[in-house]
């Protein structure tokens, strides 16, 4: 998966909310093993909030998923140590 790839289906997932689910986890573990990091990662979902600052349901979304990138919840929702 290309970092291009990631944006676009992030920002579809963080446009729908509520993004602790396991197909959110699925494409940042696709993501992962294709060689992509955890910053890479991070970057994006930095982007997405920088560029849609009035849409409170992508800035949640998009929270929810930095929440499972950083692993600041518990372990069975990490992707990345």
């Amino acid at each position: 998966m290309t970092n291009k790839q990631l944006y676009k289906t992030l920002l579809e997932f963080a446009k729908q909310g509520n993004c602790f689910n396991e197909e959110v986890r699925k494409v940042l573990f696709t993501f992962k093993d294709s060689g992509g990091t955890q910053n890479i990662t991070i970057e994006i979902l930095k982007k997405i909030k920088i560029e849609h600052p009035a849409n409170q349901t992508l800035l949640d979304g998009a929270d929810d998923i930095l929440d499972m990138v950083t692993g600041y919840l518990n372990a069975t929702m990490r992707v990345w140590e």
